[in-house]
């Protein structure tokens, strides 16, 4: 998914318990080997009106999907957030900071395990109706 139509490349690491991710091939970190395939992007704009559940497991893809708004759309979920294997690693903390700021006001949430950690899980639930606003 993505705000505008068209292809990105992907990379599956089928030796590892990593399905795969859209930044990088990672070999040298010892995920295994990897190939990469060309997908498409979905468009938001193909995405229902209203969602009322969305689970996010997108390896690192997090913030961006927060950030460009999928999130107004959504009455509850569920998302992996990822840290340790993404771009900008240092950066990245501060990008989830922002991400769950960028939440707070809309959604009551629910964290479990840190941010700094390779890998937590966030929750939240529409405090207020997207019809609302």
């Amino acid at each position: 998914m993505g705000p505008l139509p068209g292809m990105t490349t992907f990379h599956e690491f089928p030796e590892s318990d990593l399905s795969g991710n859209i930044f990088s091939a990672r070999s040298e970190r010892g995920y295994g080997a990897n190939f990469t395939i060309m997908v498409d992007v979905i468009p938001f704009s193909d995405l229902p009106a209203q969602i009322d559940f969305l689970k996010c497991n997108i390896e690192g893809a997090e913030y961006a999907l927060v950030e460009q708004g999928l999130f107004k759309r959504v009455d509850a979920f569920v998302m992996e957030v990822h840290n340790a294997h993404c771009p900008n690693g240092r950066g990245r903390f501060r990008q989830l900071e922002e991400m769950l700021a960028m939440l707070h006001d809309e959604f009551e949430l629910h964290q479990r395990g840190p941010l700094k950690h390779r890998w937590s899980i966030l929750t939240g639930k529409r405090i207020v109706s997207p019809d609302a606003h």
